[in-house]
């Protein structure tokens, strides 16, 4: 593919073409290897030009790219290394580092205030429906507690905010996979621990997937009205049967259990008898990129 016909471009030309490229991708902390390099006052050809274009392309497209450390690579995505915390904030240099994955924990408590740690206090500025929900920011970092008491759309809304997505199921579950089924995660507790509880790591480096808190996936299915269980396959919580013919809703996918989830929870388990408006004590979330 040739992103450009012109034979040759002076070095203001590619540095001002290339500038768009770069600072996107350093706001989204991705990295690639670019074949060509160009000094001042060269004249560069369009092949070479092009030749760049496509290795950040390919890079893209391929999810041959450097994660943030605040992310873990599974798959083709990046995958938040610990379940979010969400922040309130305005501070513009902040919200860059926070876009990049960079932000430092005293940064945060420095120039913004966590949301949803002990209370359900989003507000006025982040209600239930997450309309208007423009300054409210997901965070993936250790050493706080999570936030909850959030809705699916809350959540959706603070992961956008942040350059992210909700992860499908299907990554979800990818991610998790190798976590321990109980201890040292936190499934026989009574409440949630901060981010990041040693030894409770998946295969690809995510923290906290199995207890702690249920984590909002982006499918939504119908709501679901039975728990038949995995059957011998595994002793998690299994309760996606019995489509409702009767629900106000549909049921959003919540997985992995939460502190008081016992032996139920694991990499397996999934529920969905929530409504997307649902905002409990236990249910937190990730993000994905």
């Amino acid at each position: 593919m040739s992103y450009f016909n012109k034979k040759s471009f002076t070095m203001r030309q590619v540095i001002g073409l290339l500038t768009i490229v770069f600072l996107g991708i350093a706001v989204i902390a991705y990295t690639a290897s670019i074949p060509n390099t160009f000094s001042n006052g060269q004249t560069i050809s369009s092949d070479a030009v092009n030749q760049n274009f496509q290795a950040l392309a390919d890079a893209i497209n391929t999810g041959d790219v450097a994660c943030p450390s605040s992310m873990v690579r599974s798959g083709s995505v990046c995958i938040d290394k610990y379940e979010a915390s969400v922040w309130e904030t305005t501070n513009a240099a902040l919200i860059v580092k926070i876009k990049a994955g960079t932000a430092t924990l005293a940064e945060l408590q420095a120039n913004a205030t966590q949301r949803g740690a002990s209370s359900d206090d989003y507000g006025a500025g982040c209600p239930d429906t997450a309309n208007g929900c423009k300054d409210f920011y997901a965070v993936s970092i250790s050493g706080v507690t999570p936030s909850r008491y959030i809705t699916w759309f809350q959540a959706a809304a603070a992961a956008r905010n942040s350059g992210k997505r909700l992860p499908t199921n299907q990554e979800w579950q990818a991610a998790a996979l190798g976590t321990p089924d109980g201890a040292p995660c936190i499934v026989s507790a009574g409440g949630p621990g901060v981010t990041g509880t040693a030894g409770c790591v998946s295969d690809v480096g995510a923290f906290d997937m199995v207890g702690n808190l249920s984590e909002w996936v982006a499918d939504w299915v119908p709501f679901s009205t039975a728990c038949p269980g995995w059957g011998g396959f595994s002793d998690d919580y299994m309760c996606f049967s019995g489509a409702s013919t009767t629900a106000t809703g549909p049921g959003a996918l919540l997985r992995g259990g939460s502190w008081g989830a016992g032996p139920n929870a694991g990499v397996f388990a999934v529920y969905g008898y929530y409504y997307p408006t649902d905002s409990f004590i236990y249910i937190g979330f990730r993000c994905v990129r």
